[in-house]
């Protein structure tokens, strides 16, 4: 086995050097520098008992079981970013240099990964068995946060990190909803800017760590939460025409859908339906004279899209499809069988009409 011995002048530029050999296909790892680099500072006097450094060493091994390697880097930027200006990735290293400079930073920076790891984890899968361990009050922020995961959307974290560890069980589960509303408008339906999103997130939450905002009503009223939040009007303009490419997004379609449904008196379970496409994708010559030349452009409209329980209906006409739609327990797919044909213009009509139940299904009342 041989091994290559590199001098460097300090830490920051050995992290330039992992970071130019990690770029270079030579696979180091992101939590054995920053681990390094904390025992460096715990140990550098000599002083700490074996037991006690072992202590900390089975407590660091715990967090990296919990993460996995994978989210371990994503996981430290987060939480930096919960309590101090937001950084890249490229500048978390310096940043923590920064911040951790003596023992007692160290060992304290060390507790809190190990107390936020767990919270994280929960985060990005609200399936977690932590959740089972937390009061009953913290389950009814598992659906808002189900629906972020769902569409694997991250700039939430540093807010829902900080809130978790300052606020009540109450105030978390209506600020994971506001979050949750948020995203769907800024992220799932208009497709604005992440960066500056994650700007805000980052000052919202380390009001949050500081103690200047205690409650969600605090956030949702900030200036920086307004100026996020997509209007009505912006939403259903971005609603009306909004495609997803079904084959790819089944899922996020069919809860879309069942959001929509529950707020109509449903009781609709996404992942126990199957999303039916009224116009079907692979259209057959009626359907080519119902829409002409923009038939490829209906595909994947959410308009064109309704929930029912079993996939039968294939490619009938669409007069078959609405005498079935008008018995099915669905609301979408009853308000679709009040139409008497199925074209261009229905498909506009019903899509405008959908972004208004969707402004009142993902709406955050402001005071």
């Amino acid at each position: 086995m041989q091994f290559t011995k590199i001098i460097v002048q300090d830490d920051l530029n050995a992290y330039k050097v992992f970071e130019t050999l990690n770029a270079r296909g030579v696979q180091l790892s992101t939590p054995d520098l920053l681990k390094n680099y904390i025992f460096s500072i715990i140990s550098n006097e000599n002083d700490i008992s074996d037991d006690d450094l072992t202590k900390l060493d089975e407590q660091w091994s715990e967090i990296i079981e919990k993460l996995g390697e994978g989210n371990f880097t994503d996981f430290i930027r987060y939480h930096y970013n919960t309590k101090w200006k937001m950084v890249t990735k490229n500048e978390l290293f310096l940043a923590l240099r920064n911040v951790i400079g003596g023992r007692t930073e160290a060992n304290d920076y060390l507790k809190s990964l190990f107390k936020y790891s767990s919270i994280y984890v929960s985060l990005i899968n609200p399936e977690d068995s932590w959740w089972n361990d937390q009061g009953k009050e913290y389950i009814e922020a598992k659906p808002s946060i189900n629906g972020i995961r769902l569409f694997n959307i991250k700039q939430p974290l540093t807010i829902l990190l900080a809130a978790f560890d300052k606020f009540s069980p109450n105030e978390f589960v209506t600020i994971s909803s506001y979050m949750y509303i948020l995203s769907i408008r800024y992220n799932v339906i208009c497709h604005l800017s992440p960066s500056e999103q994650e700007s805000a997130y980052n000052v919202i939450a380390t009001k949050i760590s500081n103690g200047e905002f205690t409650r969600a009503s605090h956030i949702k009223n900030s200036a920086e939460f307004r100026r996020l939040y997509p209007d009505d009007n912006m939403f259903k303009d971005a609603f009306e025409f909004h495609k997803m490419p079904s084959k790819q997004t089944a899922k996020k379609i069919r809860f879309i859908l069942a959001e929509i449904e529950n707020h109509n008196g449903g009781s609709c379970d996404y992942t126990k339906t199957t999303l039916e496409h009224i116009c079907p994708y692979n259209p057959e010559q009626g359907w080519d004279e119902a829409f002409g030349d923009g038939i490829n452009d209906i595909k994947d409209r959410l308009g064109n899209m309704v929930l029912i329980s079993k996939d039968n209906l294939g490619r009938a006409s669409f007069k078959e499809k609405k005498d079935e739609y008008a018995k099915s327990g669905f609301f979408l797919a009853k308000q679709v069988s009040s139409y008497h044909v199925w074209n261009l213009e229905k498909v506009n009509e019903h899509q405008r009409w959908m972004a208004e139940e969707a402004a009142k299904v993902w709406r955050v009342d402001f005071n």
